[in-house]
């Protein structure tokens, strides 16, 4: 399982007084990481020397889990990493 910190950490980590690791600095590092097998895009890597790829398989209750959640209003994030 592959998963980055939230955003909101490291920019919090930079207001902190920590200079180069707001999400934006530390953003291309984890860019050029990665290779993702759906496409390099503005926050995804493809040329990297990890390989991320998209589930493999899921829950049979899953599809139902996001339609409930969607359903109460919470927005749909098809790349909880972008």
């Amino acid at each position: 399982l592959y998963v980055r910190g939230n955003p909101a950490d490291f920019d919090g980590w930079a207001a902190a007084g920590n200079p180069g690791w707001s999400y934006a600095d530390v953003l291309p590092a984890f860019r050029r990481l990665e290779s993702f097998d759906g496409g390099e895009d503005q926050v995804r890597g493809s040329l990297g020397p990890v390989r991320v790829e998209g589930l493999r398989s899921t829950h049979r209750l899953a599809g139902d889990f996001i339609a409930a959640a969607t359903a109460a209003g919470l927005p749909f994030n098809p790349d909880y990493n972008g």
